[in-house]
């Protein structure tokens, strides 16, 4: 289990877009809107019109890239292509081209003629109830200006790619990892209402993911690091939580766009150590 990392600040509001064929009624500078549901649509789903080129207008420190509640399907895939002032044609990173949906059902763990036998991908049933986001991340920090994120799916039946924030960030991430007793839960957002006669009605709103970890053993770098993060965050700005960020297959489960819930105290039990509970909050 790799250790949790906690991407943070989000640089796509200091950058400029480019790139595809985008809807003018939907423009991709609505991905500089922290409000999800204000989307980016292509004008089509040709590979040619789903093209983002971000400029960060000046090198930062990059860890991860998010395009955030998208509508890609099963078989999507994207490439991320990453430069410092050199430009695009000179990149830093180049990647193949990777699938959107990672694996979720490694092979042979389904029976046969179950529909997940051949792919192990995720389909509408598995994934519902979740917001999809699609999360790159560099092996180490890389420092870069420029990135592209070129996406692929041509049979979207929908007839066009659509999103609603891009993400780019460096990340935080401890030397020891969180302790055992972390906890996540769905917090409920359904409103229930109750008639004289005790019939209950509900106006079924989506849940929203809550994340609590402990870091108990924050070396006196990751304490000074963690103040930082609070300081530059507070309880407003945005995070891209990720739990552990190897387990590819609950990454649509366990990771996700969010914020602190509050400003926890960072203390100081032990020469030399340092503790800090942190509590993610899901931004919908």
């Amino acid at each position: 289990m790799a250790n949790v990392m906690i991407c943070y600040p989000n640089r796509i509001d200091e950058s400029t877009l480019a790139g595809g064929g985008w809807s003018p009624a939907l423009p991709l500078a609505n991905a500089l809107d922290p409000l999800l549901a204000l989307r980016a649509r292509s004008v089509d789903a040709a590979p040619a019109s789903t093209v983002i080129e971000i400029d960060l207008r000046r090198i930062r420190p990059v860890r991860a890239v998010a395009v955030i509640d998208h509508n890609l399907t099963a078989l999507a895939e994207y490439r991320v292509t990453a430069a410092a002032d050199g430009g695009l044609d000179d990149p830093l990173v180049l990647t193949d081209w990777l699938p959107v949906f990672p694996v979720i059902y490694p092979f042979g763990s389904v029976q046969w003629e179950d529909e997940h036998f051949w792919t192990g991908r995720a389909v509408e049933d598995d994934v519902e109830g979740y917001r999809m986001d699609l999360i790159h991340l560099f092996g180490n920090a890389q420092l870069i200006r420029r990135i592209r994120i070129a996406l692929r799916d041509p049979g979207n039946l929908a007839g066009f790619v659509e999103f609603g924030r891009l993400f780019v960030g460096d990340g935080f991430a401890p030397v020891y990892n969180m302790s055992y007793g972390n906890a996540f839960n769905w917090q409920p957002r359904t409103d229930v209402s109750e008639a004289l006669s005790g019939t209950e009605t509900f106006d079924v709103r989506r849940a929203r993911r809550v994340q609590t970890i402990a870091l108990d053993w924050l070396t006196p770098g990751d304490a000074v690091a963690a103040m930082e993060l609070q300081r530059t965050l507070g309880i407003h700005g945005e995070i891209l939580y990720l739990h552990d960020p190897d387990d590819m297959e609950n990454r649509h489960r366990r990771c996700f766009l969010g914020r602190l819930e509050a400003l926890s105290p960072i203390e100081h039990p032990y020469l030399n150590t340092h503790r800090w509970p942190v509590r993610v909050r899901e931004i919908l």
